[in-house]
């Protein structure tokens, strides 16, 4: 009987110690994976600014081609209309001496036959100029809508890494309480390395209290073994 109490008193010192180690240890464990699920959140945060950041210079490179094509069309008609007007100028600048009222009049016949032409140019520098301020007002709103989002990627990554830095504040209590438990069995981790010849793990833990356990027992109480005999 002594014995039994002897054996099933160390047991349960024993039993509590591994539940309250087991409690700590997964309660480490869910912070654990809680910390890496924010961060498997933080890299496809960031994946998201590496997209946008790739959709904006991909949106950059587009409006600066369309307002080439379109400013190409206004400077394409400006030249032409310089040549219409070398045209006329040809006539009028020679509008001295012999003949000079003539040259003039030709010029300004030459300008009304171009007045069509001229028309058309004009319209063609109107659409163009309408186009670039069309495009740029679009890309400026594409680009607010990319500077939003990029905006709350970064938030949630700030708000990810903050709550990181609590679960890591959790942790440094239960990981002193983890060394404080095991800093319990500390003598019996190395009776049974030194046992074993081998790193104690729980297994080989629990065999090693067994078998203290049932040295205390034949130690300190010799009359329950000549009873047992």
């Amino acid at each position: 009987i002594t014995s039994m109490g002897i054996f099933g008193f160390l047991s349960k010192a024993h039993v509590d110690q591994n539940l309250s180690s087991d409690t700590v240890v997964q309660r480490i464990e869910i912070i654990d994976n809680k910390v890496k699920a924010e961060e498997g959140y933080i890299i496809r945060q960031k994946d998201v600014l590496v997209s946008l950041t790739g959709q904006s210079t991909g949106t950059n490179d587009r409006f600066n081609q369309d307002i080439a094509i379109e400013q190409k069309k206004i400077d394409d008609a400006y030249k032409r209309l310089e040549v219409l007007d070398a045209d006329v100028e040809a006539f009028t600048s020679r509008n001295k001496g012999f003949g000079g009222t003539g040259r003039v009049k030709q010029g300004l016949e030459l300008r009304e036959k171009q007045g069509p032409e001229r028309e058309a140019l004009m319209l063609k520098i109107e659409q163009a100029s309408n186009k670039i301020d069309e495009i740029r007002e679009k890309n400026d709103k594409s680009l607010d809508k990319v500077d939003n989002q990029v905006a709350i990627a970064e938030k949630n990554i700030f708000d990810a890494t903050t709550r990181i830095d609590g679960f890591l504040l959790d942790l440094e209590p239960l990981k002193g309480q983890v060394m404080k438990l095991e800093s319990e069995v500390g003598p019996i981790r190395y009776i049974a390395e030194f046992v074993y010849g081998e790193e104690a793990d729980r297994n080989l833990l629990e065999e090693a209290v067994r078998w203290v356990i049932i040295t205390i027992i034949f130690v300190f109480d010799p009359l329950a073994v000549l009873l047992l005999i």
